[in-house]
C-alpha cells in the first residue's frame, strides 16, 4: 500500500529552479508542507509567488555548504512545522573541463556543493529523524555517478561520492526507521553546466525527475527500491 504523506514536511534544497522547483511543486500537490532552500533569494521569492500555497511553503535562503547554517535551517523549519519527515538533497553544480584546467576554487565549489553539503544535510536529518522515530531522505545523484565521461572528473567524483554516502546511510538508518534512497537523472532540461535548457530538447523533463522522487517517497513499508536511474 502506498505511503500517505499529506501533512508531513519536506526540506528541498536547490529549490529555486529546475529539478528542485519541480520537486517542490510535486510535494505541495501531495499535501506535503515544504521548506524550500536555495542560495538565490530572488529565485525563492519567485517560487513563493508562483506556488501560491500560503503557509504550507517556507522559503529559506541558506548556504548548505556551511554546517552551522544547516543546523539553523533545521531549527527554523521545526519552529514553523514542528517536525521534518522528509529531506530531498537536490542542490548541485557542474563544471566540465579537462582536469588540468580545474583550479582549486572550481574543485571546492563542486565537491562542497555536491557532496559536502549533502553530508551536512544528511547528518542534521539523522539527528532530527532519530528523535522523531524515522523519516526519509532522497539524494539527487546523477547518471554520471554510475558511468564516467571525459572532462567530468570532478563532477563524477562528487556524484559517485553521493551514491556511496547514500548506501552507507541506508544501512545506518534502517534500524531507526530512516529510509535513504537516490535518484540519478541523466541530462535534464535545465540550465546546468553552462548549457541552457533550450539546447536539451531530447533530455528528461524536471517533472519526470520529480515523479521518480515522489515514487520513492510513497513506497509502502514492504518495498526495497532505494535507487532510481533515469536515462
Amino acid at each position: 500500500m502506498a505511503r500517505q504523506l499529506a501533512g508531513q514536511t519536506a526540506i528541498v534544497t536547490g529549490a529555486s529552479r529546475g529539478i528542485g522547483r519541480a520537486i517542490v511543486r510535486a510535494c505541495l500537490e501531495m499535501g506535503i508542507n515544504v521548506v524550500a532552500v536555495a542560495r538565490n533569494e530572488y529565485g525563492l521569492e519567485r517560487l513563493q509567488e508562483e506556488m501560491r500555497v500560503g503557509k504550507r511553503l517556507l522559503a529559506v535562503a541558506c548556504d548548505i555548504r556551511d554546517q552551522l547554517e544547516v543546523e539553523r535551517l533545521f531549527e527554523v523549519a521545526c519552529d514553523r512545522f514542528g517536525s521534518i519527515e522528509i529531506v530531498i538533497n537536490n542542490a548541485g553544480v557542474g563544471f566540465f573541463a579537462p582536469i588540468e584546467e580545474y583550479d582549486e576554487a572550481m574543485l571546492d565549489e563542486i565537491l562542497d556543493t555536491n557532496l559536502k553539503a549533502v553530508f551536512h544535510m544528511c547528518r542534521a536529518a539523522f539527528v532530527h529523524m532519530k528523535r522523531g522515530g524515522g523519516g526519509q531522505i532522497v539524494n539527487i545523484a546523477a547518471l554520471l555517478g554510475h558511468v564516467a565521461e571525459p572532462f567530468a572528473s570532478a563532477y563524477c567524483a562528487s556524484k559517485w561520492g553521493v551514491l556511496g554516502l547514500t548506501e552507507a546511510l541506508r544501512l545506518e538508518g534502517s534500524p531507526h526507521g530512516i529510509r535513504v534512497a537516490s535518484v540519478s537523472p541523466g541530462t535534464t532540461q535545465t540550465d546546468f553546466g553552462g548549457i541552457p535548457s533550450s539546447q536539451k530538447g531530447q533530455a528528461l523533463r524536471p517533472e519526470t525527475v520529480a515523479e521518480a522522487v515522489t515514487y520513492l517517497l510513497t513506497q509502502g513499508d514492504d518495498a526495497k527500491m532505494t535507487q532510481v536511474v533515469l536515462r
